[in-house]
């Protein structure tokens, strides 16, 4: 393979979501497969994400270090619960835009907001728009120059 023909792509369009009972979900206005588009892994935007979960990290573990009680905590469904919020909170900034969703008839504005309350209701969209983005394939494509 001659890589001077690979380009990265700084977003990638994900299509093909389905209900849980697999119904196709559809753009009620142009009848197309609705779309998320997201940024990807090597972004600046992805970039500022990944620097400020660092630093939450960080201040997280510099509180831990002061602790006397340097003991780790058990896990509890209320640690899981955080963790699965901060993940769809981490997909939602790297949304950028989307057709063929709607709340109550009306299309539903694209914002990180919007983007956490979708993820959350439906994880079949969740888990695929996290693994379009696991997958760099999703983020190169052929030059059309070489």
């Amino acid at each position: 393979m001659d890589i001077s023909s690979v380009v990265k792509k700084n977003t990638t369009v994900v299509t093909d979501f389905r209900m849980p009972d697999g119904t196709l979900i559809i753009d009620e206005n142009t009848k197309k497969p609705a779309t998320i588009e997201i940024y990807g892994p090597d972004t600046d935007e992805h970039a500022r994400l990944v620097a400020k979960r660092a630093r939450e990290l960080q201040l997280k573990n510099r509180d831990k270090k002061n602790s006397k009680d340097a003991e780790p905590e058990p896990v509890t469904e209320e640690m899981v619960k955080a963790q699965k919020e901060k993940d769809v909170e981490s997909l939602a900034e790297i949304t950028v835009s989307w057709t063929g969703w709607y709340e109550k008839g009306k299309p539903l504005k694209c914002t990180p907001e919007n983007a956490k309350r979708l993820y959350l209701l439906i994880g079949t969209v969740r888990r695929k728009v996290d693994k379009a983005f696991g997958d760099e394939a999703n983020f190169l494509e052929m030059s059309k120059d070489s």
